[in-house]
């Protein structure tokens, strides 16, 4: 028994030395809003500090926007997953919204002389793409 055991968890590290962990053990894509969702957030807060020491932000914004579109594609393939499998509830996706809407709204200040129109229009889009799901499909 004990070799046996031995033996899966040696194969399981063989396998995990090929391939990465996430093609082993995917994330869910609500997951990976949440978690990319943060990132962005962290790094309008570095951004703004960069920016009130007069620092160079061309890789932050970089950053901020190559996030947004993984966040995009992220929240698409769940409003898909959510019309063909119900893997994702409406409630999970309302939370999106309201996060993406704090995230508008506190994130603001954070943009507002580098990038506002742009960000806000981002993240307006992705909250009205998830918002015409809930409202379509309302939460009992």
């Amino acid at each position: 028994m004990k070799q046996s055991i031995i033996v899966i968890f040696m194969a399981g590290m063989i396998i995990a030395q090929e391939r990465p962990l996430d093609s082993i053990f995917p994330l869910p894509s609500y997951k990976k809003v949440i978690d990319t969702s943060m990132r962005v957030y962290s790094d309008l807060l570095i951004l703004e500090e960069k920016s009130q020491r007069n620092d160079r932000v061309d890789e932050v914004v970089d950053l901020i926007v190559g996030r947004l579109v993984r966040m995009e594609s992220y929240i698409k393939q769940l409003i898909l997953d959510y019309h063909q499998s119900r893997t994702v509830s409406l409630e999970e996706l309302d939370y999106l919204a309201r996060l993406i809407e704090y995230m508008e709204i506190t994130a603001e200040p954070l943009v507002k002389e580098r990038f506002p129109a742009f960000f806000n229009t981002w993240l307006k889009g992705l909250k009205d793409d998830l918002r015409v799901v809930i409202n379509t499909n309302p939460v009992q």
